[in-house]
């Protein structure tokens, strides 16, 4: 129940109980006893005393509040500065395996795209898979982020706003490269969060340069391909990137066609 309604209610309780009083005794003339007006002062402590009671109990709640808003905003400092510290470790590591997704999957939905979900979904995984030996470092890196996001997406007692404010700023503090990184480690991880990520802008990239990984995260995500773009169908089937680790994506899906068509 609500603060208001708790108040509401409260308010409710006395005025019912003030009607009654007043229709029981009413066009009865004025005592001038005091016992009768000790008995009408009790009657009025219990009205005053359910007021306090409901305002103790809205002020007691409301402080509860602030203070697990007050403590969520620690942890989520707590956790943006280990974020950056870690990050800033193994920023050189970090910055070698962005800069290889942004050479693999540039120029994603050209002619040869085949806008297939479980298709792009399998590229991702078994690129992931190629890089996955230069990230066992990035493991504990990738999982706190991963676990930073969802305290803030989960947390109650924050607001719908304030949530929405703090995913924002953590998506400016964190780098794009462990964003990204974490994109293909929740898809290789088959993640539930990943569209609730997607949709609090946790993979909104600030680089208009790589809005190629934000057409493949909008459709990994959504499922919905970016406007007036082509169709056609591509196997991807047994794709071993190892063999190709300079191929673009479009180069990828090229590749992978001309061994269907010669099958």
């Amino acid at each position: 129940m609500s603060d208001r309604k708790i108040i509401f209610t409260a308010v409710g309780i006395v005025i019912i109980l003030l009607l009654f009083y007043f229709a029981s005794f009413w066009g009865a003339d004025v005592s001038k006893e005091s016992s009768d007006w000790g008995a009408f002062g009790n009657y009025a402590a219990i009205c005053v005393s359910i007021l306090s009671i409901a305002f103790i109990f809205v002020t007691y709640r409301e402080q509860r509040n602030t203070n697990e808003i007050a403590r969520t905003e620690q942890h989520v400092a707590i956790m943006i500065n280990t974020i950056r510290s870690l990050s800033e470790d193994k920023r050189t590591q970090l910055d070698s395996i962005y800069s290889k997704i942004c050479d693999h999957f540039k120029e994603p939905f050209s002619s040869l795209s085949d806008y297939q979900y479980d298709r792009i979904v399998k590229v991702c995984i078994y690129y992931y898979s190629t890089i996955a030996e230069e990230l066992n470092s990035l493991k504990y890196l990738i999982q706190y982020t991963h676990l930073s996001i969802n305290f803030i997406i989960h947390d109650k007692s924050l607001s719908k706003a304030n949530k929405q404010l703090r995913l924002t700023e953590l998506s400016c503090i964190i780098p794009e490269s462990i964003r990204i990184i974490l994109f293909f480690w929740m898809i290789q991880n088959k993640s539930r969060d990943l569209n609730d990520f997607y949709h609090y802008g946790i993979f909104s990239l600030n680089d208009n340069d790589y809005s190629f990984l934000e057409d493949i995260i909008s459709y990994v995500c959504t499922t919905k391909c970016p406007p007036d773009s082509p169709v056609q169908d591509v196997n991807v089937e047994d794709i071993i990137l190892d063999d190709y680790p300079h191929e673009l994506f479009s180069e990828t899906y090229s590749r992978l066609n001309r061994k269907e068509n010669k099958e």
